[in-house]
C-alpha cells in the first residue's frame, strides 16, 4: 500500500479537462460524423501521444522561451 506521506496528489495537466455526460455524447456523436465524412476522402485515424515531456519543447525551443517558461 502506498504510503500518503510520500505520494503525490494527481492534478489534470494545464489546459485539459475531462468531458463528462451530458458532452461526451455531444462529442461522441460529432467525431462519428467527422470520421465517417474523413473516411469518404480516403483519410485514416491516427493516434498520436496527448502528452509530450517538457525536454522535447525544450530541446525544440531552447530553454528560454514563452512556450517553456509559462507553460510548463
Amino acid at each position: 500500500m502506498a504510503d500518503n506521506n510520500n505520494s503525490a496528489a494527481l492534478q489534470a495537466v494545464k489546459g485539459m479537462n475531462d468531458i463528462l455526460p451530458p458532452d461526451s455524447a455531444r462529442w461522441v456523436w460529432l467525431e462519428d460524423k467527422l470520421r465517417s465524412l474523413m473516411a469518404r476522402y480516403g483519410y485514416a485515424n491516427i493516434r498520436t501521444p496527448i502528452v509530450e515531456p517538457t525536454a522535447l519543447f525544450v530541446r525544440g525551443l531552447g530553454e528560454v522561451t514563452d512556450i517553456v517558461e509559462k507553460e510548463m
